[in-house]
């Protein structure tokens, strides 16, 4: 009855304050730090969820799925997109600028001025002056 009243102690302690973080001190022994909110480590052993990541990383197969690693510390569960290892939300992409297509001069009226601008410039010809 002891340890059952022990165990549920334990449980609530827990569930209060926060789970261990499951990190490794220098000396090998496991951390004793709060993990941080939806998080198996605490903000000091953050880099070894990264570290675990990867070891999973290179244990698995290519199987289609994301190699983004959660703030949680697992493996994203959406599908590759097919031009790299991550889905289209871990997916870096760069945004092409549109070119220039208006002056940005100011009309009288307070409107964008509606002419192109000059080829290498901002302005058309009139407002370049």
């Amino acid at each position: 009855m002891r340890k059952l009243i022990m165990a549920f102690v334990c449980l609530v302690a827990a569930i209060s304050f926060g789970a261990q973080c499951e990190g490794l001190t220098q000396k090998g022994e496991r951390c004793k730090r709060e993990a941080a909110e939806g998080s198996k480590f605490c903000i000091g052993h953050a880099d070894q969820a990264k570290a675990k990541a990867d070891k999973q990383k290179e244990k698995q197969k290519d199987d289609g799925q994301c190699w983004a690693v959660t703030e949680a510390g697992t493996r994203c569960k959406h599908k590759k997109d097919g031009k790299s290892d991550y889905c289209k939300q871990h997916a870096i992409t760069i945004v092409p600028q549109k070119p220039q297509t208006r002056c940005r001069a100011m009309t009288w009226e307070g409107t964008q001025c509606p002419r192109k601008p000059e080829d290498g410039s901002l302005y058309c010809k009139q407002h370049k002056k």
